[in-house]
């Protein structure tokens, strides 16, 4: 395989990145150093018992720390350059340029570029790197939520052997895309995995509110944005995705690293079946025939490589017995996939081939609902629901959803009865408590909001809508109280 280092430029405000980072480069490289300031590009200082932490956590990982300043003078500095902000992000790749143990392969990422660890070294083992060139490696790129997928994938992660590159070309106003200038360097574009899909997943705009206007107001590019704050608000101003940065379009897709910022960053539904899913399948197993529990027994293998994260190789079992399958939980589960991927409309044909065979598959009839949900289908979402409800009172999620179509549909009085029906199922969502506040917001009744949004952040201190509507909330309630009396 082809070794390759790994230098990650980080700072606090990646936190909740850089163990998945970090666990995902272990899958390849032969080292990884972390590069991280002294304070931020601001002049903030850093949080010392943070990165002493971090060493402790990541005895295998090199930390290279580099000394920033809030003011320099380009003038003095080495390389040219004169964008005064792209000067530190520079200094922390060239500071893990001299970490490096020995000459190959290095990969710069940022602390928000997660790689597909398997699917990278699966491509180091199989591909030629040649020396003479600079590789651009393909990310999906995501915003404000990890499951807000932009269908445009973007180029940002570079891969470049050591020996061509010297620290007049890391120093650029182009930061690392200056590489790809190197004299007699060429340049590869858009490289992806083995099976033509990006692997690096790049969170850049995946942020709480506040961090979000921290990291504008303290990054490279922030001479780029105006007015950051008024910028900010406008993002997180309600729950679309507002992206007014590159306005791509969007999918959902299942929340691959686990990562949790916002109260909306949910990997249920497209989380793992329940243990209940389960049992049913193994009791259908017990009373299938031959061709049936073969079916079965593929599907088991299915469902545990989608979770390990080898979604093709599911996808390609699942379809291979599809043909003549009499088991709906089959199409079901192929729906699911494509559910995640942002496929909906091929998703609904899968679930409906499952309501074929068994019109009273709750599952297939709830993952209908969703098909419908995320296209804004409200209506026809709300029927799926209601008629999985029907079928089974115990699933948490079927009562949740059908509660956030309704909210959607401006039904905030009936939304609120479903959430409390979840509540009873699963009390410890914060995003039900959330919803429960804005849907009492929407019908007036801020004392009660205020519970509910309070309630959301005892579960969760990091529901930021929660945090951004309690102080609303109550700034409104006190006007209220103030035009009473």
């Amino acid at each position: 395989m082809n070794q390759v280092s790994v230098i990650v430029n980080y700072c606090s405000l990646e936190r909740e990145f850089l163990p998945k980072v970090l666990a995902e480069c272990a899958h390849f490289a032969s080292e990884i150093v972390v590069s991280v300031g002294t304070h931020l590009y601001n002049g903030t200082p850093e949080d010392p018992e943070h990165l002493a932490a971090l060493r402790v956590q990541h005895p295998g990982v090199r930390f290279a720390q580099y000394q920033v300043n809030a003011q320099i003078d380009l003038g003095t500095q080495k390389g040219v350059q004169h964008r005064p902000h792209a000067y530190w992000p520079n200094v922390a790749r060239w500071t893990g340029v001299q970490t490096l143990d020995e000459p190959q392969w290095v990969l710069f990422l940022d602390a928000d570029e997660i790689p597909d660890g398997p699917r990278m070294r699966a491509w180091l083992e199989q591909v030629y790197l040649d020396f003479n060139s600079c590789y651009h490696l393909a990310n999906y790129w995501y915003f404000k939520s990890p499951n807000n997928q932009a269908l445009t994938w973007e180029q940002t992660t570079i891969l470049i052997h050591r020996d061509k590159f010297t620290e007049e070309h890391i120093f650029s106003d182009k930061e690392r895309d200056s590489l790809g200038f190197v004299p007699g360097i060429e340049n590869r574009e858009h490289v992806v995995g083995l099976d033509a899909l990006p692997l690096i997943h790049h969170l850049s705009w995946v942020r709480s509110e506040s961090v979000l206007l921290t990291k504008i107001n303290t990054w490279s590019h922030r001479d780029q944005i105006s007015d950051p704050a008024k910028y900010v608000q406008h993002i997180f101003s309600d729950s679309s995705i507002n992206d007014i940065v590159h306005k791509y379009r969007y999918r959902y897709v299942y929340n691959k690293f686990q990562i949790y910022i916002n109260s909306n960053d949910l990997s249920c539904p497209l989380d793992r079946p329940s243990e209940q899913y389960f049992k049913g399948l193994e009791d259908e197993l017990q009373h299938a025939d031959h061709t049936q529990r073969n079916q079965l027994n593929v599907l088991f293998s299915a469902i545990d490589m989608y979770f390990e994260g080898e979604l093709n190789e599911s996808i390609r079992l699942l379809e291979d017995i599809a043909q003549t399958t009499a088991v709906p939980e089959v199409f079901d589960f192929l729906g699911f996939t494509l559910l995640s991927f942002g496929y909906y409309e091929a998703a609904a044909d899968f679930f409906r081939k499952a309501l074929a065979l068994d019109p009273r598959h709750g599952r297939s009839l709830f993952h209908l609902g969703l098909s419908r949900y995320y296209t804004g289908d409200y209506f026809s979402a709300m029927q799926s629901f209601t008629q999985a409800i029907n079928l089974d009172h115990s699933r948490f999620e079927y009562y949740y959803y059908n509660a956030c179509a309704l909210l959607n549909v401006d039904c905030a009085d009936v939304a609120i009865s479903g959430w409390h029906a979840a509540e009873k199922l699963d009390d410890s969502q914060s995003g039900t408590q959330f919803n429960l506040g804005l849907a009492s917001i929407r019908m007036g009744d801020l004392d009660n909001a205020k519970v509910y949004l309070d309630k959301a952040l005892q579960l969760n201190p990091l529901t930021t809508d929660a945090q951004r509507l309690m102080p609303q909330t109550e700034q409104i309630s006190r006007s209220q109280s103030i035009s009473g009396s």
